[in-house]
């Protein structure tokens, strides 16, 4: 155990100026400051796509960025809401004035069984699932569904894309969906002759 701890002494204060040279070669902006960003670097990001993240910001490489712009950009990152964390990190390397985009994406699916009573009359149940996807393919598209079975069935399904031209502000959205409504008109069912349901497409 002695040799063993005496290596790792040995090795880490061989390696100890080197470690020290590189951190003082990395020099991290705090408060006031105000540089002209020279590249930008995002990490944490394993679904999500950089353009999705880099369109959000109101500059780019050569731009100037101060504290104030810093803040502002995050909270347009963190409004995508599809990151549980976001952090601005502007720092000094070789010279360069790098900018680190780190992000902690959330949990993006969603499913939730449910269980519904119609007119209080528990031979009118109806039971199934809906599943929520965000961020389908990293570039925060949704895509939701809906099954339930029993009592009055249905089926649903949407697709919405929020910028399918940024620049624009144009959104892109599919809704499809099936549904049985089992009549409830007593003269409609005499008209008719026998109880029946309604058949929904949309």
């Amino acid at each position: 155990k002695m040799k063993s701890h005496l290596l790792k002494c040995i090795i880490f204060l061989s390696l100890f100026p080197i470690l020290l040279s590189a951190q003082s070669d990395t020099l991290f902006y705090e408060g006031d400051y105000k540089i002209v960003i020279d590249s930008i670097q995002i990490t944490g990001n394993d679904i999500t796509e950089d353009f999705i993240i880099l369109r959000e910001l109101t500059f780019g490489i050569g731009d100037t960025l101060d504290h104030h712009l810093a803040a502002y950009n995050r909270e347009r990152v963190y409004s995508l809401r599809i990151f549980n964390e976001v952090k601005l990190v502007p720092y000094q390397f070789n010279g360069n004035n790098i900018l680190h985009i780190e992000i902690e994406e959330s949990w993006y699916i969603y499913p939730i069984p449910f269980v519904t009573l119609k007119d209080r009359d528990w031979e009118k149940v109806s039971y199934g699932v809906s599943v929520s996807l965000l961020n389908f393919r990293g570039r925060n598209e949704t895509l939701f569904g809906s099954a339930a079975f029993g009592y009055d069935p249905s089926f649903s399904f949407r697709y919405f894309n929020p910028n399918i031209s940024y620049n624009q502000n144009l959104n892109f959205q599919v809704n499809l969906g099936y549904s049985t409504s089992t009549n409830k008109s007593t003269e409609a069912e005499n008209l008719y002759g026998a109880s029946f349901e309604q058949k929904i497409f949309s």
